[in-house]
């Protein structure tokens, strides 16, 4: 099941604060959709 996710907690588990075990879990099997600004956002990926 889709569902969306703020760039908050995205950022929150690359960081890796307090809550990323949380989030993780709390989305762990789900698909997860972002605003189109979150690639424009993140770090480019090598």
């Amino acid at each position: 099941m889709p569902i969306v996710i703020d760039t908050s907690a995205i950022i929150a588990v690359i960081a890796n604060e307090p809550e990323k075990e949380k989030l993780i879990q709390r989305t762990r099997g789900f698909e997860l959709i972002a605003s189109e600004s979150v690639p424009l956002k993140s770090p480019p990926v090598s």
